[in-house]
């Protein structure tokens, strides 16, 4: 009888040491994996950001040199990433910044003056507005983003 228990005993002590070794194993390699991931998303979504602030850009110079009232209006999916988007207006030119989670800034730099007005900018699909605007002494370019 003796035998039997010492045979359980150490089987169980072998059940034990392999389910830490295997933990021990497992644990640092989810890890590693969780955290890539979340920093693989984060890139995709600050280029797909960017994609969309380069075509942004475009868009309002190719509109900048049409007589007013000039209007161009597409649909664009925006990123869950995005938290905001500010004009920043330098003597070297005008800068349209987006600001992504974890305070990541992507600037984007216009050959003309843009003013973004974002009345909407949670995630999903969004209706871009870019049209001319010369209600005031200088003739810029607003971008809705609704």
């Amino acid at each position: 009888m003796r035998i039997d228990s010492e045979k359980k005993a150490q089987a169980s002590v072998e059940y034990l040491i392999l389910f830490a070794i295997i933990t021990a194993v497992i644990a640092p390699i989810t890890y590693l994996l969780y955290s890539s991931l979340q920093t693989t998303d984060l890139e995709v979504s600050s280029e797909v950001i960017k994609n969309l602030g380069l075509k942004m850009i475009s868009k309002a110079e190719e509109i900048y040199y049409l007589p007013p009232p000039a209007k161009i209006s597409y649909s664009e999916e925006i990123p869950v990433a995005l938290k905001s988007v500010q004009n920043i207006s330098e003597e070297a030119g005008n800068i349209i910044s987006f600001v992504l989670e974890e305070d990541v800034e992507i600037p984007l730099i216009t050959k003309v003056p843009v003013k973004i007005n974002e009345t909407n900018i949670t995630e999903g699909t969004k209706t871009i507005v870019i049209l001319t605007n010369t209600s005031d002494e200088s003739f810029i370019v607003d971008i809705d983003i609704r």
